[in-house]
């Protein structure tokens, strides 16, 4: 059923409706407990000697930390924190309709409006802990701004798989380099997500298309370096003695499966994640070609390796589920 300008500009009206409350949201935001924390340590010496003693005493998480630091908190003006956290959130937009417009390059714009829309809406629907999604400078950047980079990261991945490249081919592949190092430092949930992407990335490129061999394997090796600089932070054992019963594989391994079949019966069964998936697959022969070569299997794989590197770290690191921002990860 074709639907017509008018009824398309009548959903575009529902759905800025539907987002209003959220947008609302925003005027009642305060900074509390990690916010306070950082902006009061943004103020005690300068910022390179703030991040190498969060690297050596809390986490690894270089550019998290770095954009935690540089904009530090203050009581006294707390219109510029709510006007940070709405700005994350428009940039968080733009990055879906960034997302959706390399994707899907030859539907209208209005169509992509409606689409990148909707898929706020179903984001913010499945998310776990709303406040703890959008309304919290620690978790905004920390989760949502790395999140929003990792959608600018995939709109660039298909547009080199497209060959239409920033400016040339090699300048390219620097940015998509560079992005995944800055993102690889934003949280470990993603930074391991990002690290099982390059894998399949790189799987992809050695033995399915036989094609930019060398850039994957480049690009897989330094996703690992990067991670391992992470995860290796003296800061994580400072953290983790807090938890006497971490690093329990099989509780860990046993709870993560557990979970996971939790979320997934959660989100797979909401209202608006079908309705998405039958958008979706109308779209679908519009999709670039690269995409349309995924089948449910692949689909399936990285599904169920998202929720899982989202879930088992946190039980192995501290022996109980994570925040419910690790969650909000996997949504």
């Amino acid at each position: 059923m074709e639907i017509s300008q008018n009824q398309k500009l009548l959903i575009l009206f529902l759905l800025l409706v539907l987002l209003l409350p959220f947008l609302y949201l925003f005027a009642f935001t305060h900074p509390i407990a990690d916010d306070l924390s950082f902006g009061y340590q943004a103020k005690q010496a300068p910022l390179f000697d703030v991040l190498l003693n969060s690297y050596f005493y809390s986490n690894g998480l270089y550019s998290g930390n770095f954009f935690m630091f540089l904009f530090p908190v203050s009581l006294n003006e707390l219109m510029y924190y709510r006007l940070f956290l709405l700005s994350c959130f428009v940039l968080f937009y733009i990055s879906i309709f960034y997302f959706i417009n390399t994707v899907f390059p030859t539907i209208n714009k209005l169509d992509k409006i409606i689409i990148s829309l909707f898929f706020v809406l179903t984001v913010l629907g499945s998310t776990t802990h709303l406040s703890e999604a959008f309304y919290w400078q620690t978790s905004v950047i920390y989760y949502q701004l790395s999140l929003t980079f990792v959608l600018f990261y995939f709109g660039w991945l298909i547009q080199y798989f497209q060959q239409s490249f920033i400016f040339n081919k090699p300048i390219h592949q620097i940015l998509l380099v560079l992005l995944l190092i800055l993102i690889i430092g934003m949280k470990e949930s993603i930074a391991l997500i990002m690290g099982f992407i390059a894998a399949l990335l790189f799987y992809y490129s050695q033995f399915k298309t036989k094609e930019n061999k060398t850039f994957f394997i480049i690009q897989l090796f330094v996703a690992l370096i990067f991670i391992s600089f992470l995860v290796t932070a003296p800061g994580n054992d400072v953290r983790m003695r807090a938890y006497p019963e971490n690093k329990n594989f099989s509780r860990s391994l046993l709870f993560t499966i557990l979970q996971m079949g939790r979320f997934s019966a959660t989100w797979l069964f909401a209202c608006s994640g079908i309705v998405f998936v039958f958008i979706v697959a109308e779209l679908h022969q519009k999709a670039v070609q690269i995409l349309k070569k995924l089948d449910w299997k692949i689909a399936l794989m990285v599904f169920l390796g998202i929720l899982f590197l989202c879930v088992f770290p946190a039980y192995w690191a501290t022996g109980i589920l994570g925040q419910h921002r690790t969650s909000n990860i996997a949504s």
